[in-house]
């Protein structure tokens, strides 16, 4: 999933229910702009706000889509992502994402930015 994660401009997850979000911790760990539905388990996330929309809201996705994809991410944003996923996490992210440790994503370098 992380390579494919190299050719898109955005990531959308409009879950409406619960649990571990994963593709959400892989996207993040590509620096990847990003838009979660706000229930409770992304919400644990710690996204900033305008990365969040209402649960069920069409109208507000659509809207956050298109000014993320109009914006992009500042290189500010890209580093405070990576910052967010350098941090202990009350799980083991190796485990959940694989063989991968976070630390080799960075081989990947800019392949992982905003198109």
């Amino acid at each position: 999933m992380i390579d494919q994660f190299s050719y898109a401009r955005i990531f959308v997850l409009p879950s409406l229910r619960g649990g571990l979000p994963i593709e959400l911790l892989e996207a993040m760990i590509c620096c990847l702009p990003i838009l979660v539905s706000d229930i409770p388990d992304n919400k644990e996330v710690g996204l900033p706000a305008e990365r969040y929309f209402r649960c069920g809201d069409v109208d507000d996705l659509r809207d956050k889509m298109a000014r993320l994809l109009d914006r992009g991410l500042t290189e500010i944003e890209k580093q405070d992502m990576r910052k967010v996923m350098a941090e202990p996490y009350p799980f083991p992210l190796k485990a959940v994402l694989g063989n991968v440790s976070r630390g080799s994503f960075t081989q990947f370098g800019p392949r992982f930015t905003h198109r």
